[in-house]
């Protein structure tokens, strides 16, 4: 079982991504307004392998039913092997949990198993460059911080 609580105190550096089905979530809860716990029925998460740093933006807007938080991740997957982009394109469209790994050991999950996050291919691979993929997350709440 993993505790997840939020920070909005940390640099958006983040050096590796990791990832696990949405539908493997085994239990959810919240603890108090800021943690959360999350098991997952195989705790292994499968890293997908990016070009460091990734970037996520996330931002917030009051609506009339109150805050909406919208999350938006981009990523370079490197190499032109097709080999290498079947794996990662094995996962596109599937509802998935993301947990993303920061520079200084901090990880955030982005999604949850009622509210997933789906990866997107926006570029195919180019000789200087990797593949670019993005996902776009909103939510009632903020991404919670893994501790």
């Amino acid at each position: 079982m993993e505790t997840i609580v939020k920070n909005a105190k940390i640099v958006n550096h983040i050096c590796k991504i990791y990832f696990n089905y949405a539908d493997d979530v085994q239990s959810l809860t919240k603890i108090a307004s800021h943690k959360l716990s999350i098991e997952f029925i195989s705790n292994d998460w499968t890293e997908i392998e990016i070009t460091p740093p990734a970037k996520l933006s996330e931002s917030s807007e009051n609506t009339f039913s109150g805050e909406l938080y919208k999350s938006a991740l981009s990523f370079l997957y490197p190499g032109e092997e097709d080999t290498n982009q079947e794996s990662l394109k094995q996962i596109l469209g599937k509802p998935l949990v993301l947990k993303l790994l920061y520079e200084n050991g901090v990880a955030k999950i982005m999604g949850s198993a009622f509210n997933p996050v789906y990866l997107k291919m926006v570029r195919e691979s180019s000789p200087t460059d990797g593949t670019l993929f993005s996902a776009e997350w909103v939510d009632l709440s903020q991404n919670y911080w893994l501790i």
